[in-house]
């Protein structure tokens, strides 16, 4: 099964989310839209994973969660990975508490690592994934993107805790 390790974003923060970044296309623009109610911060992707190693996943879960406490995030500014030119994922950027889930994700990783899944190479991003980018928007599009506003400053969600998260791939995307 496909697994991973999330931070849920709190249900009223995640309908109020996907407004205002879809306001700007009331057409079918080249990517698509991730369901709100799917929204959450990736702490690290394990991957495919037999059953057996659940329960081991479940007990390096626990021990990292002795040892992170709770804290709030603040979203705020839209963005594009790599970048708004060729853009394949569409987000908005955890602005405060980035510091914090990039601990919890290094105490995730350094937990399973262990169970034999690696350490990622790359920085931490904090963010918050909107949209999957299928083909190079153009021009109108890309400026377009360029002025999606940030979210208000009262775009808050608690992180008192992670799940393990089982990932099915449909047509449509990932359930």
């Amino acid at each position: 099964m496909r697994l991973f390790f999330a931070v849920p974003i709190a249900e009223d923060l995640r309908r109020r989310i996907h407004r205002p970044a879809r306001a700007s296309w009331p057409g079918d623009p080249p990517w698509r839209w991730i369901p709100w109610d799917n929204y959450h911060l990736t702490m690290k992707f394990l991957g495919e994973v037999e059953l057996p190693a659940v329960e081991a996943l479940c007990a390096a879960a626990r021990e990292v969660a002795r040892r992170a406490g709770p804290f709030s995030i603040r979203f705020g500014k839209f963005g594009a990975l790599p970048g708004i030119d060729r853009p394949r994922v569409l987000y908005y950027e955890v602005e405060e508490g980035a510091p914090e889930l990039s601990r919890l994700s290094g105490l995730i990783a350094g937990g399973v690592e262990p169970l034999g899944f690696p350490v990622e190479r790359r920085p931490f991003l904090a963010h918050l994934t909107l949209a999957r980018v299928k083909t190079p928007p153009g021009p109108r599009d890309r400026e377009r993107l360029r002025l999606v506003p940030p979210l208000p400053g009262d775009a808050v969600s608690p992180v008192d805790r992670f799940e393990l998260v089982k990932s099915t791939l449909e047509r449509s995307g990932a359930v």
